[in-house]
């Protein structure tokens, strides 16, 4: 419709089609002395033409004319532009109740009877204005959702590209792990991750509230900290506290991430589980005849303040070979056909008969059995990891070992850049000590992450702990600790640690001395803020260890363990 206006009212084009001379003429006359432009056309067929050319706004039409009558032209013209309204107000003398009928079905939206009336003829053109204008703001506002819907088509196909690299990464390629990720819609908010690390298997499920990018958001800087700690061979609450203090820092408010978190310590036969939020965790043993669950006891990550309050692991021995299944509520809430949900009680009937070979391949087809459809409410992950019983020569008892030891290790330039020393010098210790002692294991690993996560920041890389403060800061912070560890000249730690066993406990004792030269705090002024997270570090050690000093004139670090 032309965007033209004469005082208030809008200025039309009009077609008027009728055979008679007469009639047409009054018609243009009356149209044109409203301000209107008007075009002319003998019959149907002319009709058709000129609206090909012009697009008039509005079209009077005769009915009765030769060569094609007002209907068919009528008709034509409806079909051939059905996504646009083009007014019709059919012009006629008849007024029998089956022929009006046949003008409204053939596509006509008004009547204007002979003889004309100025008075009507102007309320029916502004009555079909307005409609016609409403029609023109409607096909607006669609256009607009047209594109708003690609442009959202295009997001979701960037998150699941993104989902699909992150959730087929070589890691998950082991013989260790079978899973299936099926997503409900183009994106994915479910994300699942494996590594073998040191005589460890890692593994993680997460399940993000909401899908698309705002998940995929959360999923890069997830499998980012979980991979580069787990290689590293920390701790899983200290890798849930990493992942969910960023993920508070990046996610919407609203937004977080049930996950569930597993370390098997196939050096000590140890299987540690971290359950914030996601339903039960079930271990399966060879010869067990029922169950182990490991329910959730702590908050979803990236939810504000669940960093703060610690994470609790649950932890059991590994007495035989079996399987851990770990799920997303996609499959306890999957539906059947008749709208009856799985639920937990049915998947573990299901995990029991599927016990023996292929035991994976059993259990996801009797689930897609009882769903029985393609359809899907939410994405459904779950995945079976298979543990061995340790052996005999990887699991050592504490006599088997030399009940004193010691060793010097010198790490450089390299091993540095690329975070060696954590992972190797737990491996050591742990060859040497007697591993069944889970907390003493888990604090020998806090001291030695902590020590030497304090001498490479603070010490050789000389970073501030102030740049973790505000929104970005912790990543901030890595951005700049990645920056300068690849930028090290001639730097290196020293590091001897002994132990020495006897029948009433254990001491280890530590001794490092780095290229620093930064000047170490006194022990004593060791603190922590409570309003930061972050500084804890050596507050830690300090309160584990038995003595904890520092030498500035030899720049040197010792500490005495007992246990």
């Amino acid at each position: 419709m032309n965007d033209r206006y004469k005082s208030d009212e809008i200025i039309l084009s009009f077609l008027v089609v009728d055979d008679d001379n007469t009639n047409r003429l009054i018609l243009e006359t009356m149209l044109r002395k409203l301000g209107h432009s008007v075009y002319s056309a003998t019959n149907g067929k002319e009709a058709i033409e000129s609206y090909e050319t012009h697009r008039q706004d509005m079209i009077l039409m005769d009915v009765m004319m030769p060569v094609m009558d007002g209907y068919q032209a009528c008709m034509s013209i409806k079909k051939c532009y059905s996504d646009q309204f083009i007014p019709v107000i059919f012009i006629t003398a008849i007024s029998d109740d089956q022929s009006l009928s046949k003008c409204i079905e053939c596509g006509g939206d008004d009547f204007l009877t002979k003889p004309f009336n100025n008075i009507i003829l102007k309320a029916k053109i502004n009555a079909l204005s307005r409609t016609s204008m409403l029609y023109k703001i409607i096909n607006q506002k669609n256009e607009e959702m047209r594109v708003i819907h690609s442009r959202l088509q295009h997001e979701h196909e960037l998150a699941e590209n993104i989902f699909s690299k992150i959730n087929t990464p070589p890691s998950t390629e082991s013989e260790s792990i079978k899973y299936i990720l099926s997503p409900q819609s183009i994106s994915s908010g479910d994300i699942l991750m494996y590594l073998d690390s040191n005589g460890h298997q890692y593994a993680m499920l997460g399940d993000f509230t909401g899908h698309g990018l705002s998940a995929a958001i959360g999923a890069i800087p997830t499998t980012d900290i979980f991979y580069k700690l787990a290689r590293r061979n920390y701790r899983i609450d200290v890798i849930a506290m990493e992942i969910s203090q960023k993920l508070n820092e990046v996610l919407p408010t609203g937004l977080y991430c049930a996950a569930c978190i597993i370390d098997i310590d196939n050096n000590d036969g140890t299987l540690s589980i971290l359950n914030a939020g996601i339903p039960d965790a079930l271990l399966l043993l060879r010869n067990a005849s029922d169950l182990q669950k490991f329910k959730s006891s702590n908050l979803p990550l990236g939810i504000k303040g669940s960093q703060n309050s610690g994470f609790e692991i649950a932890t059991t021995k590994i007495t035989d070979d079996g399987s851990l299944y770990i799920y997303s509520d996609g499959v306890t809430e999957a539906t059947n056909t008749e709208n009856i949900m799985l639920g937990q009680e049915i998947l573990e009937q299901l995990i029991l008969s599927s016990r023996g070979p292929e035991s994976f391949e059993k259990l996801t087809r009797r689930i897609e059995e009882f769903r029985s459809s393609d359809e899907q409410d939410d994405d459904i992950t779950i995945a079976e990891i298979l543990i061995k019983k340790p052996s005999n020569t990887t699991r050592r008892n504490h006599s088997s070992f030399s009940s004193n030891w010691k060793i010097e290790l010198h790490f450089d330039n390299e091993a540095l850049k690329k975070d060696k020393p954590t992972g190797v010098i737990i491996n050591t210790i742990r060859q040497h000590i007697d591993s069944t002692n889970i907390t003493h294991n888990n604090n020998l690993l806090t001291i030695i992450s902590e020590l030497l996560n304090n001498e490479i920041d603070h010490g050789i890389l000389r970073l501030e702990s102030s740049l973790k403060d505000g929104k970005d800061g912790f990543d901030i912070y890595r951005k700049e600790r990645n920056k300068k560890l690849a930028g090290i000249v001639d730097q290196y730690i020293d590091i001897t640690i002994s132990i020495i066993s006897s029948n009433t406990g254990n001491i280890l004792t530590v001794l490092l001395s780095s290229s620093s030269e930064a000047n170490y705090p006194e022990v004593d002024s060791i603190d922590v803020d409570p309003l930061k997270p972050y500084g804890r570090g050596l507050f830690i050690i300090k309160q584990l260890c038995e003595s904890f000093s520092f030498d500035n004139d030899n720049k040197s670090v010792s500490l005495v363990y007992k246990w």
